[in-house]
């Protein structure tokens, strides 16, 4: 198992990047594998990162990465002002934009030597279009597949409700959702946010109907909450069985990603708790 942390610097300005940076690097000795680089407008959306950026994300060459668009316009270039990031859109110009927008980040990807992008499925009005979204998301990761060389995509589980409790129109939910997804696509696998999956049933059940399906995890996303709302706890602190998880994951020889996200709000510019991300690599480390 390979653990790492989120690095939130798409929330906030360049200014503010090298305290991240520092903190990251410190944890090398942690143990840190990888980290996971969210990519957001204004500041690092795949449409707005320079080439200048890219150089300074490369700096961090000693950590393995991953990158994870999580994709919002309001506060995006004007030129990209009402988009919306959905690929399993019915409207197909949403649709093959979106798909244009992972493309960007496979070209940032290529420049930083990134093995894995994260990304999340698209929305659907309600449950009796759930099914019809399904389909379409299928369609748009069939045409990924073909286009995607040398790095992989995950597509990632979404809970049923956000961290206040409200009801979640993204997709996809359920493990034979994600089975659907991927069957047969060697380059497309699973990222596996395991508080997202406690909002549905125990992770580690989750898990075990995706590794039946023949699905590839290719990443975890680790936090916990109470089962009722996605709150991104730091670990220990929801109803989780993380002695019961990892413990399973080492029985079945799990070699691939862990990742730190205790971040609840992707649009607050608040530095993430060094604390919290510290300890919570401690407590992982100590169960692998």
């Amino acid at each position: 198992m390979k653990i790492g942390t989120f690095i939130k610097i798409g929330s906030f300005p360049e200014k503010f990047w090298e305290q991240e940076f520092s903190f990251v690097r410190n944890l090398k000795k942690d143990g840190v594998n990888h980290l996971e680089i969210s990519l957001q407008y204004p500041h690092t959306g795949p449409s707005a990162l320079t080439s200048q950026q890219i150089e300074r994300i490369k700096s961090l060459k000693d950590f393995e990465l991953i990158l994870h668009p999580m994709l919002h316009y309001t506060k995006a270039p004007e030129t990209l002002k009402g988009r919306k990031f959905d690929l399993a859109s019915l409207e197909e110009e949403t649709r093959e934009f979106s798909i244009e927008e992972v493309m960007r980040t496979y070209n940032i990807a290529k420049r930083l030597d990134a093995k894995l992008i994260t990304v999340h499925g698209g929305y659907c009005e309600n449950h009796k279009s759930y099914k019809k979204h399904l389909t379409i998301l299928r369609k748009s990761i069939e045409s990924l597949s073909k286009k995607l060389r040398n790095i992989k995509l995950g597509i990632e589980n979404l809970p049923t409700t956000d961290h206040l409790g409200n009801h979640v129109n993204e997709i996809p939910y359920y493990p034979d959702d994600l089975i659907f997804l991927t069957k047969g696509l060697d380059n497309i696998g699973v990222t596996l946010d395991i508080g997202h999956a406690n909002t549905i049933m125990k992770p580690i059940d989750f898990y075990k109907k995706l590794i039946s399906g023949g699905i590839n995890v290719f990443d975890m996303h680790i936090h916990d909450n109470k089962g009722y709302k996605d709150s991104h706890l730091p670990l220990g602190q929801g109803n989780i069985d993380f002695k019961e998880f990892i413990g399973y994951l080492k029985k079945e020889q799990y070699e691939r990603y862990l990742t730190v996200e205790l971040d609840i709000n992707w649009g607050d510019s608040k530095i993430p708790s060094q604390g919290e991300r510290r300890n919570a690599i401690k407590f992982l480390n100590n169960l692998r």
